[in-house]
Order: structure tokens, then C-alpha cells, then sequence
């Protein structure tokens, strides 16, 4: 373990570098069960404040009116009264974060069998959800992203975290050796950050170590 000893003196040289960071997260539980007091909450919240807000089921299903081909609303999640909430945090002038599930998507694999990861009889793996999972090398797979990305931009939010953003560390999945799943990832990354980040919209990644 790589062990770092500061004195008094540079611990409070560090502490005036670093700048409190603060923000608030409304997930899906909180969302499908609690939105008039979500939307009661952040109302009051400054101008400035970072607000996540989950906009899309692990299984495919979108928590605001898209008009993205072939996607599917939430029946758990008032729709209208979601896009109320991100017109009013938008218009309220917080910094307002979409949380996106990326290669984890059951309807847009069902729909497009060819865009999921496989077991070697071709069926579709499943993870512990029974949720299918997409590959990240698969063009439209990306595009499908790069469609969510810029729609959720139009709509006011200032970045998009992509969730789950990796290939399943699984046995079960069949999948080219002579490719390293890091360089697809990586190279995934690099396709949607061209194509979707601006000077006023970031694109974030997040996936387990």
C-alpha cells in the first residue's frame, strides 16, 4: 500500500485546495414512489446544486416522454409529471445529471437481438436481474446512446452518466478473444464523448473497478 505522511502544514495547504461538493440523487424507488415530494424537495434547492436524476430502467423503459423509435414508457413512473420535474429543475438554473443505465438494456436487446451479448448458442445472457445486457462494440448500440444523449440535452440537462458501462465479467459470454474488452470500452467511450459532449453538456461514465 502506497502510504503518503504529511505534516500539519500540508495537510492545510491541501484542505484550502479542495472545494466541498454537494448535490442530491433521486432514484428510481424514490421516483416511482415518492415524486410530488421529490419534486417539494429540490424546488427550494439553489441555483448551482448538482441533481441526478434516474431517467431510464435497467430494462429499457424511459421515465420521460421520448420520441426516441421504438422505446418504451415506464408504467411505474408518472411521465408527465417527470417531465414537469426536469423543466422545472432546468428552468430553476441547478446542474442537472441524467443517470442512464448504458450497456444494460432488456427491451433494446429483445428488439434487436443482434445488439446483445450472447452465450455461444446465440441466446441472450442474462445477469442476476434477468436483464439482458448490450455490446458495446455494436454500432447501434452506440448510436441508440448518442440518440438518448442529445435528446436528454434538448430537455435540459447539463451531463448524462452512463451506468454500467462494461462487458459482465462472465464466463458464460461469448465473445472474441482476440479483443481486449478494455480497448472496447474505452473505444465506446471515446465515440460517445465525441460525439455527444459540448462546452455545455458533459458525457460520464460509471462501471464497477
Amino acid at each position: 500500500v502506497d502510504i503518503q505522511i504529511l505534516t500539519q502544514e500540508e495537510i492545510e495547504q491541501q484542505e484550502q485546495k479542495t472545494q466541498t461538493l454537494s448535490g442530491v440523487y433521486a432514484d428510481t424507488d424514490m421516483l416511482s414512489h415518492n415524486l410530488d415530494a421529490v419534486k417539494e424537495s429540490l424546488k427550494v434547492l439553489p441555483e448551482g446544486t448538482a441533481v441526478m436524476l434516474d431517467v431510464k430502467s435497467i430494462f429499457g423503459n424511459f421515465y420521460y416522454t421520448t420520441t426516441i423509435d421504438g422505446a418504451n414508457p415506464s408504467s411505474a413512473i408518472d411521465i408527465k409529471a417527470m417531465d414537469q420535474l426536469i423543466q422545472t429543475l432546468s428552468n430553476q438554473g441547478v446542474y442537472l445529471i441524467a443517470r442512464v443505465p448504458a450497456f444494460r438494456d432488456s427491451a433494446f436487446a429483445e428488439a434487436n437481438p443482434s445488439s446483445g451479448l450472447a452465450l455461444s448458442s446465440g441466446a441472450l445472457w442474462q445477469d442476476d436481474e434477468k436483464c439482458y445486457w448490450l455490446n458495446p462494440a455494436n454500432e447501434a448500440v452506440l448510436s441508440h446512446l448518442i440518440q438518448i444523449s442529445r435528446e436528454l440535452r434538448q430537455k435540459g440537462f447539463d451531463e448524462v452518466v452512463f451506468t454500467d458501462f462494461k462487458i459482465p465479467d462472465s464466463g458464460s459470454i461469448s465473445y472474441p478473444a482476440a479483443i481486449s474488452k478494455d480497448d472496447v470500452i474505452r473505444q465506446a467511450a471515446s465515440e460517445l464523448i465525441a460525439a455527444c459532449s459540448t462546452g455545455e453538456f458533459m458525457v460520464s461514465f460509471c462501471s464497477s473497478p
